[in-house]
This record gives C-alpha cells, sequence and structure tokens, in this order.
C-alpha cells in the first residue's frame, strides 16, 4: 500500500486517537480543526521572532506567514535563479488507512439497464424485415 498524504482542508476536522495525551503536542484537545492546529503550531515562531528580533520591522511575522519575503530560489537541475517571495506555511497532512472509492466507480457498477421501451420489438422487426 503506498501511502499518499494530501494536505487537509481549514475547515477540516481532526480527531487524535492516541490515548498518550504525549502526542497532544500543539493542543491540549484531541479534536481540532485543521486551522486551529496550524495557528497555535505557527504561533511560538511567530513570537520567537518578535521576542529576538524586536529591532526588526513590527511587520515581519505577517510577512514570513502572509504576504511572503522578497528572495529567489535556485532549483536542482536549473541554471538561474528564480526571483519571488518565501513564506511559511504550517499544514496538516492526512492519509487514509484505505483508499477512497471514486464516485464514478460506484455509480457505474450500481447502473441498472433501462426499461425496455414498448418500441424495441417494433425495431427488432423492422430490423429482421430488411435483411
Amino acid at each position: 500500500m503506498t501511502e499518499e498524504f494530501e494536505i487537509l482542508e481549514l475547515n477540516e476536522v481532526v480527531t487524535i486517537l492516541e490515548e498518550d495525551d504525549n502526542y497532544l503536542v500543539v493542543l491540549s484537545h484531541n479534536t481540532f480543526r485543521a486551522a486551529e492546529f496550524a495557528a497555535r503550531a505557527s504561533k511560538p515562531f511567530s513570537e520567537g521572532i518578535i521576542r529576538t528580533k524586536s529591532r526588526y520591522p513590527s511587520d515581519l511575522p505577517d510577512k514570513w506567514f502572509y504576504t511572503g519575503i522578497d528572495c529567489e530560489r535556485l532549483k536542482p537541475g536549473t541554471k538561474n535563479w528564480q526571483k519571488g517571495k518565501v513564506r511559511i506555511r504550517v499544514s496538516l497532512e492526512f492519509c487514509p488507512d484505505e483508499p477512497e472509492i471514486e464516485e464514478e466507480f460506484l455509480s457505474n457498477q450500481l447502473e441498472v439497464d433501462p426499461p425496455e421501451s414498448p418500441l424495441d420489438d417494433l425495431r427488432r422487426m423492422m430490423n429482421e424485415n430488411t435483411k
């Protein structure tokens, strides 16, 4: 089985099933929205910037987490730097134990043959006569 994690939407709810409270590293409760986790997980970082870098601009945490900071990146296999912005995103990812069954697959499997039309008999007879 290939584990394919997907990023949870911010409004999705997660319940941690581990009984050991030590697994609740960011929040003190085991059921939460992904947005709540992301906000709480990013808070120590942004507060750390403010506390240790008080001489820097007050919008520094906002830039790191929302608007981005001007930068350049160099991707492996490329020759040139690419200008852009970088920001920090905290996200939760989810990997289902069992893959979700595609709705289309289900609808194809459950499709029932349409009822015969009263004209089908006539069409068959006409086809037989033209042969």
